[in-house]
């Protein structure tokens, strides 16, 4: 992570940019606190190709906890 002053970004937008672009995380900082960060982008729709697992059989996930269901019938 990279920490700028809001002038020095200013300054050089495009050579920062181009950082980011490569993977790396500005951190903008204003009289010596953080006021922004700046992160690389990601590929949301890379991880939308992720195939969720259940950690419990299909029947007990789909079958009503007795306990918590006295109430409502």
């Amino acid at each position: 992570m990279i920490s700028i002053s809001t002038m020095d970004f200013q300054t050089h937008l495009f050579e920062y940019l181009d950082q980011v672009a490569k993977g790396e995380t500005l951190r903008i900082e204003h009289h010596h606190q953080e006021i922004a960060r700046v992160i690389p982008s990601q590929n949301w729709r890379a991880k939308m190709t992720i195939q969720p697992q259940l950690l419990v059989p299909l029947e007990q996930l789909i079958s009503p906890l007795e306990d918590l269901w006295e109430d409502y019938t």
